[in-house]
C-alpha cells in the first residue's frame, strides 16, 4: 500500500491508496482544491468542515 500526502486549502493530509493509484488520489485532491478555492472566491471564508462538505456536495 503506498502512502501520498495531499495537500488541500493549506493543510497536508497522510492517504494510503493501492499502488499505482497515486497519480490517481494527486488528481482528485488537485479538484477538491480547485472547489475550495471556487467556494471561497464566491462566498468567502468559512471553517474547514464546511468548505470541505460543500466541495463534497459540488
Amino acid at each position: 500500500m503506498a502512502q501520498v500526502t495531499i495537500r488541500i486549502n493549506g493543510y497536508a493530509y497522510q492517504v494510503g491508496c493501492e499502488d499505482g493509484q497515486e497519480e490517481h488520489l494527486g488528481k482528485m485532491a488537485a479538484e477538491i482544491e480547485q472547489r475550495i478555492t471556487h467556494i471561497k472566491a464566491i462566498g468567502g471564508q468559512a471553517g474547514e468542515a464546511r468548505l470541505l462538505m460543500l466541495a463534497a456536495l459540488l
